[in-house]
């Protein structure tokens, strides 16, 4: 199996990005600083050879290293939808407050 292109700590401060969260709801959500969290997206950026966080996000998708599954529109998640009782979020911190909601599996990062 190939190397991942991001370790798994960075994918999910970038998915946080991705889904519109804040550096602190993204900290909370992984139970780090938010100093961590932008050490986290200042690596994805090195990596990804890119300077902003969107760019980082357009060239993660680019390259596969997140899914376009993985970032929610705005409404209802979409995994509260496929599963009322298991919502497959991104990250440990569901920014749609899912009445089930559990933190992503391993296989879903």
């Amino acid at each position: 199996m190939p190397r991942p292109i991001l370790a798994k700590q960075r994918k999910v401060a970038l998915l946080g990005v991705a889904n519109g969260l804040s550096v602190p709801e993204i900290a909370r959500a992984m139970f780090v600083t938010p100093a961590t969290v932008e050490c986290h997206l200042m690596q994805c950026r090195r990596v990804l050879g890119v300077h902003t966080r969107a760019h980082a996000v357009a060239r993660a998708l680019k390259l596969g290293a997140i899914k376009p599954s993985q970032i929610v529109d705005d409404g209802e998640c979409p995994g509260y939808e496929t599963k009322p009782n298991y919502c497959k979020c991104t990250c440990t911190g569901c920014k749609y407050n899912c009445a089930a909601h559990s933190p992503a599996t391993e296989e879903d990062l």
